[in-house]
């Protein structure tokens, strides 16, 4: 197929970067067997993918434009596609794709998505099927009120959830307005156990709390995080008046190259 027919095009020197950043809301836990689908949006400023774990968590993954030497799309592109084929793809010449020239095309609906990849002379070409976009559920985050927000430190925040990994199905996070903290706690039959971070340490960029919020979550929807907070130099946490928790993640530059 020759390049003017395809509606997208993007060429990165660097593979590992791409695969990194998708890589981590790639969530599929050891027991499962089933492979993970994304959404994904294809727009002149850069592709927005977006997983979802049942009805409850929700990741996306964000790569500019700006992060691909060449990227060229002529319009909008909407579709589903085999996240863990797509990463096995990328994967082909091994674990070290740093040094790996990626290059994807995608022709449009019911089309394959195209990776082109070279590493010293050696080129492979994997095409991907698609599927026809279906639109993830909306938490409608943002319709109702933020009351609590901070920024911390990825490491402590995942450090946090290894504590509390044995001591029961459920975390409860506490945003504080009156000690000003931020606790993670969770308990079980065997005891309990709590986590506390002080809002004049050194773990906060951002700390703004308006009341109390007292929220319980999933530890295993929590723990979806954990690939991510790996890589993850800030955390941001915005709990609104309802309790859904959006975290957006800063990666470390050196982690994804």
């Amino acid at each position: 197929m020759e390049e003017e027919e395809f509606l997208f095009t993007c060429r990165t020197d660097n593979a590992k970067i791409v695969h990194t950043i998708l890589s981590s809301i790639h969530f599929k836990q050891s027991k499962e067997k089933k492979d993970i689908f994304a959404h994904c949006i294809i727009s002149s400023s850069g592709l927005r993918w977006n997983v979802e774990r049942g009805t409850c968590v929700q990741a996306d993954a964000y790569l500019k434009s700006e992060m691909f030497q060449e990227y060229h799309c002529q319009e909008t592109l909407k579709f589903r596609i085999n996240l863990s084929i797509f990463l096995e793809c990328l994967n082909i010449y091994g674990a070290n794709t740093s040094f790996v020239t990626l290059k994807m095309c995608f022709s449009g609906s019911g089309t394959p998505f195209v990776l082109m990849l070279e590493e010293n002379g050696v080129a492979s070409s994997c095409g991907v099927q698609t599927l026809e976009n279906q639109e993830p559920i909306d938490f409608q985050f943002k319709s109702y009120n933020i009351i609590n927000k901070a920024i911390m430190q990825g490491s402590l925040f995942k450090d946090a959830l290894n504590e509390l990994e044995w001591w029961g199905e459920e975390v409860e996070m506490v945003l504080s307005s009156e000690s000003s903290d931020l606790t993670f706690s969770a308990g079980g039959s065997y005891g309990s156990v709590a986590v506390n971070f002080r809002q004049n340490s050194d773990v906060f960029d951002l700390f703004e709390c308006k009341e109390v919020t007292k929220f319980r979550y999933r530890l295993s929807s929590m723990q979806c995080m954990a690939k991510v907070l790996g890589l993850s130099e800030k955390t941001s946490l915005k709990v609104n008046e309802v309790g859904v928790l959006a975290c957006q993640f800063l990666l470390r530059e050196e982690s994804a190259s």
